[in-house]
């Protein structure tokens, strides 16, 4: 449902599982300190430290991942996944 919206806000996305790239991944501390600078505390998540078993999970369902552009860009352009940003102030 959030693929068709045209922004997307965290508070868009309190329903469904955060997947969410764990330590050492690069992204890890981008999201945390956005989680941070909004105090949003996402009850759901699944923390993965492994790109490969992230898709795996968005494959099967389990929730949306937070993600940067470059970790899902093979995947976007064959059509396999959307991208959304998350729109926040």
């Amino acid at each position: 449902p959030l693929a068709n919206k045209e922004k997307i806000y965290f508070s868009d996305t309190l329903e469904f599982n955060h997947i969410i790239a764990a330590a050492p991944l690069i992204i890890h501390d981008h999201v945390m300190a956005l989680y941070k600078k909004d105090d949003f505390n996402q009850p759901h998540q699944i923390e993965c430290n492994d790109i490969r078993m992230m898709l795996s999970f968005l494959r099967n369902s389990l929730g949306i991942g937070i993600m940067s552009y470059l970790d899902a860009y093979a995947f976007i352009e064959n059509g396999e996944f959307e991208f959304r940003t998350i729109h926040e102030n």
